[in-house]
């Protein structure tokens, strides 16, 4: 967390910055437990077994069945990249 304003303006930027990055019609791809999850971003959010979602930590939830952060889950903010697909 950010001490202040002025603290917390570049991180907020990062993050509004990493989002926007993510383009409709780019496809995260993530395997758990054996099994390949593929999910679609679209413009309002992302699509994973033809169901909508607003966030990937929803997704990423919905697979595992406990909290995860989203972009942690599929690799968005490791030092290794996801494997994405534009």
């Amino acid at each position: 967390l950010a001490r202040s304003s002025v603290e917390a303006i570049p991180l907020t930027n990062a993050f509004d910055r990493r989002r926007r990055e993510l383009l409709p019609g780019t496809v995260l791809q993530r395997e758990w437990k054996g099994q390949n999850h593929r999910v679609m971003v679209v413009d309002n959010g992302f699509c994973w077994e033809g169901r909508s979602y607003d966030s990937l930590s929803k997704i990423a939830c919905a697979i595992t069945g406990t909290k995860w952060n989203g972009p942690r889950f599929f690799g968005l903010r490791d030092s290794r990249p996801a494997e994405v697909q534009q």
